[in-house]
């Protein structure tokens, strides 16, 4: 079933303009909405702040990257923002570019595929109370009756990245920023892996 979410334009808006954007999302009937994050507002403040103006949109980050804070820090955000807004939050998770990582923040860029991988077993360890040995570091959280029930997305540009998010072998959802045409291209490649497995499901954000 193909369902549609709104995607928060990269505009210059206010914060107080994204709210109400996000309001009007819920109000149109949309199932969910997605707020970018590459300069300028910080999607988690703007997704706590519209958890207290809506009551059904799912609320997801699209995306944030994971290289700009720690594996820990992003399982921390998303178990607040999840029960600010009552269970309704969604982890979209992305590399970024390496112009914006290591450019503008100064940090290294390694390979986005095992990165990814990394950062999204250290998250979902973590927010199923789980002692996870990183190196010589351990990380660890006890807080939250819902972890474990968190759906995280990966955002799909591409036959490749398609190709890289059916390989997550945990539920999730994918996250096609397209038109209906651009996606009917793309589903040879999604239904391959959806009917194995009924992991992969599908959200289309055509804002």
């Amino acid at each position: 079933m193909l369902r549609l979410g709104a995607a928060l334009p990269l505009h210059n808006l206010a914060p107080g303009q994204q709210v109400a954007y996000i309001q009007q999302a819920e109000a149109s009937g949309y199932e969910g909405i997605w707020v970018p994050e590459v300069m300028g507002t910080d999607a988690f403040t703007v997704l706590a702040a519209a958890a207290q103006v809506t009551q059904r949109l799912r609320l997801g980050t699209g995306i944030v990257p994971i290289y700009t804070r720690t594996p820990t820090t992003l399982a921390m955000t998303i178990a607040t923002l999840d029960a600010l807004s009552g269970g309704r939050a969604v982890l979209g998770l992305g590399v970024s570019s390496e112009i914006i990582i290591g450019a503008w923040h100064g940090l290294p860029f390694p390979k986005p595929l095992g990165a990814m991988r990394e950062a999204v077993d250290i998250i979902r360890r973590l927010l199923i109370c789980a002692l996870v040995a990183r190196g010589e570091r351990a990380e660890s959280k006890s807080d939250g009756d819902r972890a474990g029930q968190f759906h995280h997305s990966i955002p799909c540009c591409g036959g490749q990245s398609v190709r890289a998010a059916r390989s997550f072998p945990e539920p999730q959802y994918a996250q096609w920023p397209f038109s209906v045409p651009a996606l009917q291209q793309l589903s040879p490649a999604i239904q391959c892996r959806a009917p194995a497995t009924g992991r992969m499901k599908m959200r289309n954000s055509c804002g």
